[in-house]
């Protein structure tokens, strides 16, 4: 690290001290019409675009591994693992139950592997019923059992046991905010990408907003003006773990891939 990077955690204590906000436009006409083909040859609807974009996140995490940092007081960590946390509903209906999902990746995955990963998560959610939708569910649903101040006096605990590394590891694993990369799918519900705020609890020092597909005027290669098929990507990045070429080039890499997902294959 340099000299900079190293005094930073004293100067921007917190994440919200150190935010960066970078919106990225991306065409997905190529994604679109390889998730068409590959849902005519398996027969179901196994890949969606956030199959490719999430399969991109996982090939850049392992190019990219400084992305994955983060700070824990004032102490940076590399991480050890690719882990992304996202929402997702049981079901299409209105009112249906919003669950978390966090899933572990070894940064070797094709498209395939990761439609299966998230195929299964979203089996076992539909699949599930009341108590057991979800361990987060389930630690959060007897979290507010307590009293309100023993509530307070138990995260006052966990954050004195997480600034000095005792958290329990099954509690970290199963919390979704200990995780490289949150990541909101709102074009899944016809909504647009915010800017996102980074959560102080946890480990995640990136959050991925995903917006609506829309119709955009592109420069073809021909130098003529064509519509195609965009989405925004809105990062929003904590400042302290890297520098800002290395992300940069990271996130024109993503987009790369989003736009060229044969090479996901």
């Amino acid at each position: 690290m340099s000299a900079i990077q190293r005094i930073t955690p004293y100067l921007m204590k917190t994440k919200h001290e150190s935010l960066v906000y970078f919106n990225q436009i991306v065409a997905v006409n190529a994604a679109f019409d390889l998730v068409a083909r590959l849902n005519r040859e398996s027969g179901k609807k196994e890949y969606t675009l956030f199959t490719v974009i999430l399969t991109a996140m996982v090939r850049i995490g392992k190019e990219y591994p400084e992305l994955g940092r983060f700070f824990v007081g004032k102490r940076l960590y590399e991480r050890n693992e690719i882990v992304f946390s996202f929402t997702a509903k049981t079901s299409r209906e209105e009112d249906s139950k919003t669950v978390v999902v966090k899933v572990r990746f070894s940064g070797n995955e094709k498209m395939k592997d990761v439609a299966e990963k998230i195929n299964r998560e979203k089996e076992a959610i539909n699949t599930a019923s009341g108590d057991t939708a979800g361990d987060s569910d389930r630690i959060l649903r007897l979290f507010f059992t307590l009293p309100s101040f023993i509530r307070s006096l138990f995260f006052t605990l966990l954050k004195g046991l997480n600034l000095c590394n005792g958290l329990p590891k099954s509690m970290i694993d199963s919390d979704p905010f200990f995780t490289a990369c949150y990541i909101a799918n709102l074009g899944s519900i016809g909504l647009g990408a915010p800017f996102h705020h980074l959560y102080e609890w946890g480990t995640a020092s990136l959050f991925l907003a995903i917006g609506k597909a829309y119709a955009l005027p592109v420069q073809t290669a021909s130098k003529e003006l064509a519509f195609a098929n965009v989405i925004d990507l809105r990062f929003t990045l904590d400042d302290r773990i890297t520098d800002g070429l290395y992300c940069s080039r990271a996130l024109e890499k993503l987009k790369y891939l989003i736009e060229h997902p044969e090479e996901l294959l």
